[in-house]
């Protein structure tokens, strides 16, 4: 197979090379090149209790975002840790199209002014390069914070010499960037983060990690913030061995036993008996030889072969068993 660390690189030089031709739009939200496995490994919800209306939905994704997503990203093997209807705090603005009709604008106009007033910069000095004694340090606030410093955003000015503010054409408020979802667990704001493993890594090892951490974690929670494991793909790993154990004690017993009641011959009872465990020890050579790690498609397999050498197991001895009573 492609190795996708080459693949990685392959992408991330022809996203390079196409750059320049992609909407100024995509470049500023960021494009990722990440090689990652598709599926989701593990579903973590979190929660608030508390009474208090701040610990809302958009206060748990901040705070996940903050406390719970990084180390989460430090554990061995996580690709991505992703949010379910991901919302920040942010700045919003409501504008009133009849206002804007009424001073001839459109919401270019408010944006453009918000771009031209709210900046990060570093202003400098005055006098710094002449011959003055003294220089006067230039101190920029940088962007805005609060609503009513956005309201304050000179718009427009008019011809008589008035001004026109954010505040008179559009309503601000401090909220969320995303209004379009609400996540709740079991009646309360809730936030899920789906988790993603990179390839070639150990799943159920990514599991006991992640447990850790979140159990580390979960200390520092403020009061009436919890969390819960709703899916895990090391349940999916562990049933499946699980039920390669029973099979497999299942299939020795029974062809132990069918071969004693049918041939009557302890030496031809324990052959089967033997050969069934070192044939899957074989088995699981050649897992290591090529590379497959134990998940669920591969403990199906084993399922399968444990049948199939079963199966035989009693045909051959069987045959061979009457071909020497036949031949004496």
């Amino acid at each position: 197979g492609t190795n996708p660390d080459i693949a990685s690189v392959n992408v991330q030089t022809r996203i390079s090379k196409a750059i320049s031709s992609i909407p100024a739009e995509v470049n500023e939200a960021g494009i990722t090149v990440m090689p990652r496995q598709t599926g989701v490994i593990m579903t973590i919800n979190l929660y608030s209790d508390h009474q208090d209306s701040a610990y809302d939905e958009t206060f748990l994704q901040a705070y996940a975002q903050i406390n719970l997503m990084r180390p989460l990203l430090r554990v061995d093997g996580v690709a991505q840790v992703s949010r379910l209807g991901a919302r920040d705090y942010a700045m919003r603005l409501w504008l009133n199209p009849e206002k804007l009709a009424l001073y001839n604008l459109v919401p270019q106009d408010v944006m453009n002014a918000i771009k031209d007033q709210n900046f990060e910069i570093a202003p400098g000095k005055f006098g710094e390069t002449s011959d003055e004694a003294f220089e006067t340090v230039i101190r920029h606030k940088g962007r805005f914070t609060t609503p009513e410093e956005f309201q304050s955003i000179v718009i427009k000015t008019n011809t008589d010499g008035s001004v026109l503010y954010l505040k008179d054409v559009a309503r601000v408020e401090f909220g969320a960037t995303n209004l379009s979802s609400v996540n709740k667990v079991n009646g309360h704001p809730g936030l899920t983060l789906n988790l993603t493993q990179t390839s070639g890594s150990n799943a159920h090892d990514i599991d006991i990690a992640v447990r850790k951490v979140l159990e580390e974690q979960s200390k520092t929670f403020p009061e009436g913030l919890h969390y819960e494991v709703t899916y895990s793909v090391r349940d999916q790993i562990d049933e499946s061995i699980n039920q390669v154990e029973h099979t497999l004690f299942e299939a020795f017993i029974l062809v132990f036993i069918i071969v004693f009641i049918f041939l009557q011959d302890f030496r031809s009872t324990l052959i089967p008996a033997i050969v069934i465990p070192v044939s899957l020890v074989g088995t699981f050579f050649f897992l290591q030889l090529f590379g497959f790690s134990l998940n669920v498609l591969t403990m199906f397999a084993l399922v399968l072969a444990i049948g199939i050498v079963v199966d035989d197991a009693i045909v051959v001895v069987e045959a061979i068993h009457e071909k020497m009573h036949s031949t004496g």
